[in-house]
């Protein structure tokens, strides 16, 4: 998941991912599904994605990853 903002994303983005900017994640959780599915999230530098990371678990979404910052992300 690409929490950047829908512009940062329209210029790239890793494939298949969906993007959720940061500020719209806790109106949408209920897009996330199981809370024990795992949840990959990402943005330009990695703080948004930790930001989001937190936001999920504190909602009770126990497998996600902050793979961080997009640029570092394998291909």
């Amino acid at each position: 998941m690409d929490v950047r903002t829908p512009e940062e994303f329209k210029t790239s983005h890793y494939k298949d991912s969906i993007n959720i900017p940061l500020g719209d994640m806790e109106k949408n959780m209920e897009i996330f599904g199981d809370k024990d599915r795992p949840i990959i999230v990402y943005c330009r530098s990695g703080s948004r994605s930790e930001k989001a990371k937190k936001i999920l678990e504190e909602h009770g979404y126990i497998q996600v990853l902050n793979a961080g910052a997009f640029s570092k992300m394998p291909e």
